[in-house]
């Protein structure tokens, strides 16, 4: 909805967000690859979030909706975290889907 944008300064800053959630989506895709190679099944895992998200945003009312985004982005930002702060765990792993 960048078009119904009249502020430069907001618009640009959209524009700016739209190229990180490109970068972002890649960087996703990238890693749903390294999981695939050591047998996630990413693709089960993609196929019932899709459908998930299809039906919220179907049937719930926007409030709703907003507050499961937030949700979301919320527990991402905790895992992210976690992740970091021990990625010895994972990095260093002897087990192939640990390092993943």
């Amino acid at each position: 909805h960048r078009e119904f944008i009249q502020d430069p300064v907001l618009k640009q800053r959209v524009t700016s967000l739209i190229g990180q959630e490109a970068i972002h989506s890649k960087l996703h895709n990238e890693y749903n690859d390294a999981l695939k190679d050591v047998e996630y099944p990413v693709d089960l895992y993609r196929f019932l979030g899709e459908n998930f998200f299809k039906y919220v945003f179907l049937k719930f009312p926007q409030p709703l909706k907003l507050s499961m985004m937030a949700g979301i982005e919320h527990f991402t930002a905790v895992l992210a975290e976690y992740m970091m702060k021990h990625e010895k765990n994972f990095y260093y792993s002897d087990d192939a889907k640990s390092r993943a």
